[in-house]
């Protein structure tokens, strides 16, 4: 209904106790004045609209400020509802902020960074494989943690981004020297022979706290149902190589779902922009070559998975996923194009 500057707010590293404002700039294209709200859903997140009534053809602001105080450590993606009232009708409509809370670890005294917590996931070559998995049987599986270090490790949260897995405790303590555990349980469907998903171990360890490990497995599938091929997970140096080995051929695609104000500020040369959360996403995934390669990434890994599982659910022959976006590849110092 309205013309925004950017559909969304990306807050980008956040340290955890932080605050931070942004705007966006509305614009009223319509010919009646449109009465702004936001949503009661809204409780936690403080939100300013000026003006709350915007005339046709005029220009508003929302500012957002973000605490991160009491919030979960790692990537998040929060949806912010509003009411629009156009006339007598009235809409909803949603602009959605992502970022990732990290512990801020400059205010560590020398000993303390001399004696720190060590994160040690003891899993053979960082990946769990899971084994005999039945559609719609529920599985779970311990993971120890051990402390090798000379302080208290703080397990501040276990994160993944598919729906399929539970993690519980997400948050526990482990003594030096001392071993701590906490349970992957997933449920597989018909809809995928493979299971795979990035875990990320977020603790108060300097060197290592965002610890991240692959779990895989395959579905034994009932004889018939349809076998569609899982998407890829691949950090930014494999998307990179993936990207120059097809150099000089058509055969991949380079798929940024991010929105038009994010791709336009910076992408992976010959990325094509297609924004997931357009209403016509899916309608135009129907319509591409399936049989070709295709890399897909968002700022920061949660947009992509959303829109590599709908690709996969789709069957597109290979999907990579970069599950740790344009935020990653800047980290890698490997270079963006500008797409005008």
């Amino acid at each position: 209904m309205l013309n925004a500057d950017k559909d969304g707010f990306n807050f980008g590293k956040l340290f955890y106790g932080s605050k931070k404002t942004q705007q966006v700039r509305l614009h009223n294209t319509l010919e009646d004045s449109v009465h702004i709200e936001p949503a009661e859903t809204n409780t936690d997140i403080r939100v300013k609209i000026n003006p709350v009534v915007l005339p046709p053809s005029q220009y508003g602001r929302i500012s957002v400020l973000f605490e991160t105080k009491n919030r979960e450590y790692g990537k998040f993606s929060v949806p912010l509802e509003f009411n629009l009232k156009l006339n007598d009708k009235i809409e909803k409509d949603d602009i959605l902020i992502t970022g990732e809370i990290i512990e801020d670890f400059s205010s560590l005294t020398q000993e303390e960074r001399s004696n720190p917590p060590i994160l040690n996931v003891l899993l053979e070559n960082n990946v769990l494989i899971l084994k005999d998995l039945k559609p719609e049987k529920s599985y779970k599986k311990k993971i120890e943690i051990e402390n090798t270090g000379k302080r208290e490790l703080i397990i501040r949260n276990i994160q993944t981004h598919d729906f399929r897995f539970k993690i519980e405790p997400k948050e526990f303590s482990v003594k030096p020297g001392e071993k701590g555990s906490f349970m992957v349980s997933v449920k597989p469907t018909t809809k995928a022979e493979t299971l795979k998903t990035i875990i990320s171990v977020i603790s108060n360890d300097p060197k290592n706290s965002n610890h991240t490990f692959t779990i895989v497995g395959k579905v034994d599938l009932p004889k018939g149902t349809a076998k569609k091929n899982p998407a890829i997970d691949v950090d930014v140096m494999k998307a990179n190589k993936l990207i120059s080995s097809f150099k000089g051929s058509d055969n991949l695609v380079i798929l940024d779902v991010r929105t038009k104000d994010e791709y336009e500020n910076g992408c992976i040369e010959g990325a094509t922009n297609l924004d997931v959360q357009d209403p016509a996403f899916d309608k135009m995934l129907k319509l591409m070559d399936m049989k070709k390669v295709y890399l897909v990434y968002c700022q920061a890994g949660i947009r992509s998975k959303i829109a590599a599982d709908k690709m996969q659910e789709l069957g597109y022959k290979k999907v990579y996923h970069m599950h740790e976006g344009i935020e990653g590849w800047k980290r890698s110092r490997l270079k963006l194009s500008d797409p005008n």
